[in-house]
């Protein structure tokens, strides 16, 4: 939309920015969240428990802030501070830098702080900092997790605070892992108490 900073992103160059559809996602998401304000979630991520926070963003490590779940008021001042970093800052070709090192780049300006471990379940000037467990139980690094078995006590115990748990779907492409009924593993455990549809339709595939 003219007057918005993302309306002047460089032109892509496919041939050099293989991450340019996640780029672009990068920049709809804060686009949208500016102009109608809501959540945003990613669609890997699982759904919990109900939604009630407003103005947040999550940590997905100690140090290092993700956009896969974000929730903010239309006009909201962060948000235009990332689109403006966006554009500035752009480096389309590295893999994250558009995305959750964006987030992490602005949110240290925002907080006036390098050290973001300190604002974990804290606001920082109306913004809320979520400390991972509630979107990134498990990180990117352990993804595998989802498709391994679990006790259901331990995965009571680990998800109790989770709001959605991201699954971190980009790391299966070539492995294509599958939620598999009867498999016991945690995310058939996830699809049948919380994607009831979804999994209704697994079953009758493999009926």
């Amino acid at each position: 939309e003219p007057g918005m900073p993302t309306s002047h992103v460089p032109q892509v160059n496919p041939f050099w920015e293989k991450y340019w559809i996640h780029v672009l996602a990068d920049a709809c998401r804060l686009a949208l969240l500016w102009k109608y304000g809501g959540v945003y979630l990613d669609t890997d991520i699982i759904s919990l428990k109900p939604l009630e926070l407003q103005n947040f963003l999550c940590a997905e490590g100690y140090q290092t802030a993700n956009n896969a779940a974000l929730g903010f008021e239309k006009n909201h001042e962060f948000i235009w501070e990332c689109m403006q970093d966006y554009v500035r800052n752009y480096e389309g070709r590295t893999w994250g830098y558009q995305g959750p090192a964006l987030m992490s780049r602005v949110l240290k300006r925002w907080c006036q702080s390098d050290n973001l471990g300190q604002f974990f379940n804290l606001q920082c000037k109306g913004v809320s900092y979520l400390s991972p467990n509630y979107f990134y139980p498990i990180s990117y690094t352990h993804w595998e997790s989802y498709f391994q078995r679990w006790k259901k006590s331990s995965i009571e115990t680990f998800f109790s605070e989770t709001i959605g748990a991201h699954i971190w779907n980009f790391k299966n492409v070539r492995q294509r892992k599958q939620v598999i009924t009867g498999s016991g593993t945690l995310i058939e455990y996830f699809f049948s108490q919380h994607c009831p549809m979804t999994y209704k339709l697994l079953i009758k595939r493999v009926s």
